[in-house]
């Protein structure tokens, strides 16, 4: 399969083509922030089907895609490793007692090494947070660092003991 491609389409915004086993996804981006999606079938000109979406449910479809509300299971299973880095997306549930108190109070970082480099709420993501950011219960958390820092950041969040 070929790489996703970007047409400028003048007056109207960007169209994307991202190619499937049975045809193509085409995406057009509107400059008023709507999204077009067409299903182009192999051989085929005309769109079988299609979607038409404003900003705001574009984004939300967009972050349930990307795996921001869910992940399947085999996606919790698999831990992306670089080396000795790894990442992880820790989901803060009620009654952990990270909840109501920011990155620094927590000292994460001193604590466990681990850096969070995201965090995902359902009215806005926030990458690369501040310190005084406080965590929030459903947030996800995207974290960093090496196995035994993301294995020590999540005892702290979760509140187990060692």
């Amino acid at each position: 399969m070929s790489n996703v491609t970007e047409a400028t389409l003048p007056g109207i915004g960007k169209k994307y083509t991202v190619p499937l086993k049975d045809g193509a996804l085409v995406i057009v981006v509107g400059i008023d922030g709507h999204r077009e999606l067409y299903h182009i079938k192999k051989g085929e000109d005309m769109p079988c089907d299609s979607i038409t979406m404003t900003d705001r449910v574009a984004r939300q479809v967009g972050a349930i895609i990307g795996g921001a509300y869910f992940k399947p299971q085999v996606v919790e299973d698999l831990e992306l490793t670089l080396g000795e880095l790894a990442f992880e997306w820790f989901k803060v549930e009620e009654g952990f007692p990270c909840i109501g108190k920011s990155i620094a109070e927590l000292q994460v970082r001193q604590v466990t090494g681990a850096s969070i480099i995201a965090i995902l709420r359902q009215d806005g993501n926030l990458p690369n947070p501040m310190p005084n950011e406080m965590i929030h219960a459903s947030d996800t958390l995207v974290v960093i660092g090496s196995r035994a820092q993301v294995q020590a950041f999540d005892r702290l969040m979760s509140g187990e003991q060692e």
